[in-house]
């Protein structure tokens, strides 16, 4: 199959609610540890498949109930709550979470699509990378043992085009088991752009392998659409079929005892998909 080089992305990998909006934002509790504020499991997995594959990974830093980073489109980006924010406060909250969360991703696609050198590749099972330190708050968390400051700066700059190989971006995400009373029938879904022939193709492919290889139920766009409004979605408006391809990859909160990934569950998936994508 076609080497490609990859890029991670988990947008919602905390419940952290920033301190300084203590007495402004007024969030339940309750509501905020729930998967309305996070996908529980997402950022062990997505920390997983960067130690085994040495790929880098942007990670969000605060709660989705505060600013949705994997929302592009102007109040879709902001809860019930946040959207009784001052305008200039949720101005504040984008230029500090949302944008450098693009601008990194951003940043980190072109660099890439830019390389000639085959580092980073997904098929490379290259050296451990320590992801286990914690951001400043209102900083974007970027793992990689080759991305610096300086690196994204100077990527950022560059064009969409270049002599590099194709950029694979999972961005990794989890999903309640029952929404609204619904039972969501799935363990595993891939989540894509069915009109874009390189998305669809992995996709189907890489479904029927995960399938074949476990018992558990692996669907294509479902429990949502891979053309619905997120980072995917826009970085697929500013970069052509043949450079990039972006996938959500949504696993089932269940997977997780009690909603709560341990480090074995988290590597024991990213395994298990990255074994499928490669088969």
């Amino acid at each position: 199959m076609p080497t490609f080089s990859l890029v991670l992305s988990c947008e919602h990998a905390t419940d952290a609610l920033p301190p300084d909006l203590y007495g402004k934002l007024v969030i339940d509790p309750e509501r905020a540890r729930s998967h309305r504020g996070w996908d529980p499991g997402a950022l062990e997995v997505a920390r997983a498949l960067a130690r085994l594959t040495g790929a880098p990974l942007v990670a969000g830093v605060v709660n989705r109930l505060v600013v949705d980073l994997n929302r592009t489109r102007g109040a879709a980006r902001f809860s019930y709550e946040s959207r009784q924010l001052p305008a200039a406060l949720r101005q504040h909250l984008l230029e500090r979470y949302w944008e450098p969360h693009v601008a990194a991703l951003t940043a980190l696609i072109r660099e890439r699509l830019m390389s000639e050198s085959s580092d980073g590749a997904f098929a490379m099972v290259d050296a451990a990378v320590d992801l286990d330190s914690s951001p400043a708050r209102g900083q974007v968390a970027v793992s990689s043992r080759e991305t610096t400051p300086r690196a994204v700066q100077t990527a950022a700059k560059r064009g969409p085009g270049g002599s590099g190989m194709p950029v694979l971006h999972l961005a990794i995400h989890s999903f309640t088991p029952n929404l609204n009373g619904e039972k969501r029938r799935a363990d595993v879904a891939l989540l894509y752009d069915p009109r874009r022939s390189p998305e669809a193709e992995l996709c189907r492919r890489w479904a029927e392998t995960l399938a074949m290889q476990s018992p558990l139920r692996i669907r294509r766009n479902y429990p949502y659409r891979g053309v619905s409004d997120g980072l995917p979605t826009y970085f697929r408006r500013h970069f052509a079929e043949a450079s990039y391809i972006g996938i959500e990859v949504e696993l089932n909160q269940a997977l997780f005892r009690a909603g709560n990934a341990s480090a074995s569950t988290g590597e024991a998936l990213a395994k298990f998909l990255l074994d499928s994508l490669i088969a």
